[in-house]
């Protein structure tokens, strides 16, 4: 199994029914990246609070991405433990 899905299944697993309920799966890195881009462009230009904070989490991913793999790796070599901290991460950039 991919590194990164199974660090979202090992999480999603490790929080109530009603909090899983929450969240939509991700396949990929790529594809978060892909969702955090699109949440930004439909920010209206009103918010630029919002907008600002968006763009430093855009930029935090976008230097974030060539370690995704590495993580995946880390990841499946100590799943218990790592997967806590991956997913949590995970869940952070999400919302």
């Amino acid at each position: 199994m991919n590194p990164f899905l199974q660090a979202q299944e090992e999480f999603l697993r490790s929080i109530s029914e009603a909090d899983r309920s929450r969240f939509l799966k991700c396949p990929s890195a790529v594809e978060l990246l892909t969702d955090v881009k699109k949440l930004a462009a439909a920010i209206p230009k009103k918010h630029r609070q919002t907008t600002k904070v968006l763009n430093s989490i855009h930029s935090f991913t976008n230097n974030l991405e060539p370690y995704f793999e590495v993580v995946g790796i880390l990841v499946s070599s100590h799943p218990d433990v790592a997967a806590i901290a991956w997913g949590a991460f995970r869940l952070i950039l999400q919302v």
